[in-house]
């Protein structure tokens, strides 16, 4: 099956913004690097201690949040369709000495690209949802990731 070309640019536009984003301001690579979450209080403080969870993160992008859940104690995976964003994220891991497993695969390919895998929790951050555009079938990718008794993030 051909991939649609809106898919295709889309990825793409992805690809070339890595690196403009590993550089940015906004981002602030820097101090994260120096050991700062990227993540809000209020993330933290709904999920609570997270020590020993598996936990994995749809649209992780180049991976500040997933980095943020493991430096807390999750055991965590992150999963992108930018090749570009998930070997980012992978060399970061690395240079902050973080234990961290990162796959490049569509969204709602999650569940195969993850080897049928279940985890505690299914994390999404901000500003990902609103590029999906089937929430039927990504609700049916977040069931199938969750272990029972796991919890869906938004």
């Amino acid at each position: 099956m051909t991939e649609p070309s809106w898919r295709v640019l889309n990825r793409a536009m992805w690809d070339e913004r890595v690196p403009f984003h590993l550089s940015s301001r906004l981002y602030d690579l820097p101090r994260f690097k120096a050991g700062a979450l990227s993540l809000r209080a209020h993330e933290i403080a709904d999920l609570g201690d997270v020590s020993g969870k598996e936990l994995i993160h749809l649209q992780c992008h180049f991976g500040k949040d997933t980095l943020s859940w493991a430096r807390l104690g999750a055991r965590v995976t992150g999963l992108d369709f930018s090749e570009a964003a998930v070997k980012a994220a992978a060399a970061l891991a690395r240079e902050i000495g973080v234990d961290a497993r990162f796959v490049t695969a569509d969204v709602y390919d999650a569940p195969a690209a993850l080897g049928q895998r279940t985890f505690d929790i299914v994390y999404t951050g901000v500003g990902a949802l609103c590029w999906l555009l089937d929430m039927e079938r990504w609700a049916k990718v977040v069931f199938d990731l969750l272990r029972p008794g796991g919890q869906l993030y938004l």
